[in-house]
């Protein structure tokens, strides 16, 4: 399904069309909260490589000035947390401060998906689900089309990178969403000759935002999946009572006040609206699939032989005379106009 595009106004962001940035990197963790009704939630930071390399080294020093090997926020609130037994409350307070101002002076951009897991599924039935995915993807899928609003560059799309922790059950589908998306959104690369007839839809390959290098990483290793986890935890979690309490305090408004940040929450009226636009989206492919069958048949009809590509089919006509060619096409027009992504060669 391709979205209708839009121009956001996003007041304070870089202006990502105006020149090249050097490698841009997303980091995304993930946090769930709640048991009567689980949220979950996808957050991380966009900053340039170079940035990310700084990044590190600085955090890695704030770390190991308190003898900390890693940070995870979750664990920071715990008393009984073992990364952080030797910190007092005042001490782990510094920590978070120090640390979400440098994720404010390096980071460019803050993105986070929100769902409630029962929503997602009283919305959805299991077909769908089996078919689409769970309410993971659909976060990881906002997210990349967030971007997408932000680093607009027609033609020539920024790359970015995406890194997600590899510490979640949902690790290994965050992997299969991203390079379904990166597949979506690579150029057209039709075989050498290939003359197009009716070109393919543009927008979702020369506008949206490419996928670069994606893997999946490690907490303990890879310093800007620390700030992503801090930012999903901040928007998973409510306060608590307790001594701790207000160890968090504020922290969340330093890092929006401190950069622009892009946060979709899916309330049970748009995942129902979301349902079924996909579904009827379904009903126009399996449409579009009857089609390409009967061209294919027409084809055949000529001994043309036809080539599946990842952005569509081409028709191999080399063996038919223009005046069989032009037969061809009347037919094919006749029948209906169904080469959105077709080409001679």
């Amino acid at each position: 399904m391709v979205r209708k595009r839009r121009k956001p106004d996003f007041s304070g962001l870089p202006s990502f069309a105006e020149g090249p940035l050097l490698m841009l990197e997303l980091y995304l963790d993930e946090s769930e909260s709640g048991r009567t009704r689980p949220l979950l939630v996808i957050a991380g930071y966009l900053a340039d490589a170079e940035k990310w390399k700084d990044f590190s080294e600085e955090w890695t020093r704030v770390l190991e000035d308190r003898k900390l090997t890693h940070f995870h926020a979750k664990e920071l609130r715990s008393g009984n947390a073992k990364l952080y037994r030797h910190l007092s409350s005042t001490e782990r307070r510094t920590l978070v401060v120090d640390l979400a101002r440098l994720t404010v002076k390096y980071s460019l951009l803050g993105v986070g998906s929100i769902i409630c897991l029962p929503d997602y599924k009283a919305a959805t039935s299991q077909r769908f689900r089996h078919k689409h995915g769970s309410a993971y993807g659909l976060c990881i899928d906002t997210l990349l089309l967030m971007l997408s609003d932000v680093l607009i560059k027609t033609g020539e799309p920024e790359r970015v990178g995406v890194y997600i922790e590899d510490g979640h059950r949902n690790a290994g589908e965050a992997q299969l969403r991203v390079d379904h998306y990166k597949r979506r959104t690579e150029p057209i690369e039709w075989p050498e000759g290939t003359q197009v007839i009716i070109p393919a839809p543009k927008t979702l390959r020369e506008d949206f935002v490419r996928i670069g290098e994606r893997a999946l990483v490690s907490k303990q290793r890879v310093k800007p999946v620390h700030a992503a986890d801090l930012l999903a935890y901040l928007i998973g979690t409510k306060r608590s009572s307790g001594p701790d309490a207000d160890l968090f305090d504020g922290i969340g408004d330093m890092l929006v006040k401190g950069r622009p940040h892009l946060f979709r929450v899916w309330t049970p009226a748009l995942i129902s609206e979301f349902a079924k636009n996909l579904e009827q989206s379904d009903a126009g492919a399996s449409e579009h699939n009857q089609k390409l069958h009967r061209l294919r048949r027409i084809l055949g009809s000529y001994s043309v032989k036809t080539e599946k590509f990842p952005q569509g089919y081409i028709h191999d006509v080399s063996n038919l005379s223009e005046e069989e060619w032009e037969e061809a096409k009347q037919r094919l027009q006749a029948a209906e106009k169904i080469m959105s992504e077709t080409g001679r060669r």
